[in-house]
């Protein structure tokens, strides 16, 4: 069971994959996708907070600082487990 905690570059590819998902729903051009996700990955990189609880991790993603310029986005909070990544509302 441990083995499928994720860890926090499993989360990081996982929004890089889901930002570039989206981007492409929205009929993006694919580079522009790719650098949204690209930046994506390193925003999480440097600021996802994870606890981990052996079996299953809680991921906390602050977003004050683009907030602080005035973008109206929540903060992400998720479970890992198995692998996967579950959205978890407003805590």
């Amino acid at each position: 069971m441990y083995f499928t905690n994720p860890s926090e570059r499993d989360f990081s590819k996982f929004i890089g994959t889901y930002v570039f998902e989206e981007m492409e729903k929205k009929q993006e051009i694919q580079e522009i996708g790719r650098f949204s996700s690209g930046l994506a990955v390193m925003y999480v990189e440097k600021n996802v907070i994870r606890s981990n609880f052996i079996f299953a991790s809680y991921y906390h993603l602050d977003f004050y600082r683009l907030r602080s310029f005035g973008a109206k986005i929540e903060d992400v909070n998720m479970i890992g487990i198995f692998g996967t990544f579950f959205p978890l509302t407003n805590l």
